[in-house]
């Protein structure tokens, strides 16, 4: 919820190729304490009890107007984060049913996305200066070894096989679709992506619709992954519905696209 940064299925990603990146030091990777590796067959058939519940409480006080405010997160919250993330690193979701995994791996990727962030939100973005680092370094810890985040969107895109995911991972830019303000749950996955895409396509902040000259000026991850959509029809069927309007053969344009970091804005 892109260049897939799964690019938030590119989240999020396949990082954008740009001409002469500037190269900024990578964060610290990631590293959690793992006990034990459990392969797939010993893998739980439903999660531990409770075990997005801090993840979601800690995203409904620190996410604000769709991106965290990042002063707490790194005074407060971060460990936290990296305690939940610990947790996540020692539960093998293969088993799990498939929208309880998917959900899963969106936590994951967009909790270690915030962990990963935070040290450099107070500083220049890499991303906003062409360094994709933060996403293809290996960072993730998984009970069979560490993956980068953007591995980690592709194993998502190519396991759901739904594009509203990309609605779901989080990227950290201020094009990138707003983070949700809650946690994934495989109970209700269908829905919540469902008013993710509804809530991003009728925002005009991303996505404008002229109804008089029938024309769309649409979010650019809806170009960069039209293929997840199924072309240029899927994407157009995709946002008619999630806008509750025809729009076929409407003319599309599309966004620029803004790398800078997004924040939460000042709160009075």
């Amino acid at each position: 919820v892109l260049a897939l940064w799964l690019c938030a299925g590119g989240a999020v990603c396949a990082a954008p190729v740009r001409a002469a990146p500037v190269r900024v030091p990578a964060p610290p990777p990631l590293r959690v304490n793992v006990r034990g590796a459990p392969d797939a067959s010993t893998a739980p058939a439903s999660l531990p009890a409770g075990l997005h519940d801090d993840f979601d409480a800690l995203l409904r006080a620190d996410v604000h107007g769709g991106a965290p405010d990042w002063e707490v997160l790194r005074r407060r919250d971060l460990p936290r984060l990296e305690a939940y993330l610990d947790r996540l690193a020692r539960v093998d979701e293969r088993a799990l049913p498939a929208a309880e995994r998917t959900a899963f791996r969106i936590n994951l990727y967009n909790a270690a996305f915030l962990r990963l962030a935070a040290p450099l939100s107070n500083g220049p973005w890499p991303p906003a200066r062409g360094d994709f680092a933060i996403l293809r370094e290996g960072a993730v810890q998984r009970p069979w070894g560490a993956i980068s985040l953007d591995s980690l969107a592709r194993v998502l895109r190519a396991e759901s096989r739904d594009p509203r995911i990309h609605v779901a991972l989080w990227c950290g830019s201020r094009s990138c679709p707003p983070l949700y303000a809650g946690a994934f749950r495989g109970a209700d996955l269908d829905a919540t992506l469902a008013a993710r895409m509804r809530a991003f396509v009728r925002d005009p902040a991303f996505n404008r619709v002229d109804r008089g000259r029938r024309w769309l000026r649409l979010a650019r991850i809806f170009d960069w992954y039209a293929a997840d959509f199924g072309g240029e029809a899927g994407v157009l069927a995709a946002v008619g519905y999630a806008a509750g309007e025809d729009v076929r053969g409407w003319s599309v344009t599309f966004q620029d696209y803004d790398w800078s970091l997004a924040a939460a804005p000042a709160r009075r």
